[in-house]
């Protein structure tokens, strides 16, 4: 089953059917799919979702049947799991995909037969069973926590720390001579090219960079917070033999 939230649409959509989540709802199916297979307690989701904000158990069953609700619209049959008096999880099996990129996989055959087929994937996290296949997808699944932050579901400090980065990753913090700040993230397997090191000391903005090489392609993506707080990211598969221009060209606007 492939059930889709589009973050920047607030929305849920199964096959053909789409209707719309409030804020509050989207943060909490995505706080349950985070934690897929285990409870979450109501204390972690006034925490999280309502962040510690005074609101009743009423408000937590209130969204918990909005999202029942919402599931049944779009006819996705995702079990929404109560523990009485304790909390609430989703151990249904399903591919979940944000902004229309691979999130979180939890049936075996389906993640067996996309390991098979594109030979790279992601290992699961112990606090978070983020799979992330196809390389293709990689360098924009990184970088969902971007939209997702418009809506008070992840912290950045989260996004480095709760297991969404695999080990086979490195991530490097650098500071500008614009005392800008950024973070680059790339494969262990692949060495950082010193064109791109001097280019990212030379940005003007803070920024999450994202630099991989897997056969004849490169991925690169950057991710940064305009000056009225709105959160904006670019994709790029670059052929390679190309990246160099093409990189310096993406990042022209930031020296």
């Amino acid at each position: 089953m492939d059930v889709k939230f589009d973050i920047g649409e607030s929305s849920v959509s199964y096959r053909d059917k789409k209707t719309s989540l409030q804020a509050n709802e989207l943060n909490l199916a995505l706080l349950l799919l985070r934690n897929h297979g285990e409870m979450v307690t109501k204390d972690e989701i006034f925490s999280e979702v309502w962040k510690n904000k005074v609101v009743t158990e009423g408000s937590i069953k209130r969204s918990i049947s909005l999202l029942r609700k919402a599931l049944s619209e779009v006819e996705a049959a995702v079990e929404i799991k109560a523990h009485r008096g304790l909390g609430y999880s989703i151990n249904t099996s399903l591919n979940v995909f944000l902004d229309n990129q691979v999130a979180l996989l939890t049936s075996d055959d389906k993640f067996d037969e996309q390991k098979q087929a594109s030979g790279a994937f992601w290992s699961k996290s112990s606090l978070f069973c983020l799979t992330l296949i196809l390389s293709n997808l990689i360098f924009s699944s990184y970088l969902v926590y971007e939209k997702a932050l418009k809506y008070d579901v992840f912290y950045e400090d989260d996004y480095f720390n709760d297991g969404f980065v695999s080990p086979k990753y490195r991530k490097s913090h650098l500071t500008s001579g614009n005392n800008a700040s950024v973070t680059l993230i790339t494969n262990q397997a692949n060495p950082i090219p010193v064109y791109l090191s001097k280019l990212l000391i030379t940005l003007n903005q803070d920024m999450v960079v994202f630099y991989q090489v897997h056969n004849d392609k490169v991925y690169f993506s950057y991710s940064l917070k305009k000056s009225v707080g709105i959160l904006y990211s670019n994709n790029y598969i670059l052929p390679r033999g190309t990246e160099v221009e093409k990189i310096k060209e993406i990042l022209s606007p930031f020296l």
